[in-house]
């Protein structure tokens, strides 16, 4: 989504690498997860978001996103990887081989698209109906938003 969006990192800019490091360190407190900043980040997300995609196909969405979320957060793995992607998604049973089938890499490529004609231009990014919302700070508007929908 950043790349079809024309949108750099916030990493590439040494104050505000500085402060998101500090900024990561307030939200683990605030949810409460014990969290190390990666020293991998950013990395090669390609195959971690065909995983997440194989897992929604496969019922499996909620247990891979926490398992990815604890290998790079908790763990500070490396999942651009071949072996710690691999590791990954045999934790939540998914065969790594789906991740490199044309119809995963085709349902990402019209999820970036969908998203970037929508507006997104980074993550996290929310949708509900037509409004959307950006960054994990805006969690309550996203949640005020779904209940209005209600």
């Amino acid at each position: 989504v950043m790349k079809n969006a024309g949108n750099a990192g916030p990493l590439s800019i040494p104050s505000k690498a500085a402060y998101n490091v500090a900024e990561f360190q307030r939200w683990a407190k605030r949810y409460g997860v014990p969290a190390q900043f990666s020293p991998y980040f950013p990395f090669n997300t390609i195959r971690i978001v065909r995983g997440a995609i194989a897992a929604q196909l496969l019922g499996r969405f909620r247990q891979f996103h926490s398992a990815a979320f604890r290998a790079i957060w908790e763990q500070g793995q490396d999942l651009s990887k071949e072996e710690a992607i691999r590791r990954l998604l045999g934790e939540v049973g998914i065969e790594p081989a789906l991740i490199e089938s044309d119809d995963i890499k085709n349902r990402l490529r019209a999820n970036v698209d969908e998203a970037v004609s929508r507006g997104a231009f980074g993550a996290p990014t929310f949708f509900v109906n037509r409004e959307m919302f950006w960054g994990n700070d805006r969690l309550d508007f996203v949640e005020e938003a779904i209940v209005r929908q209600a």
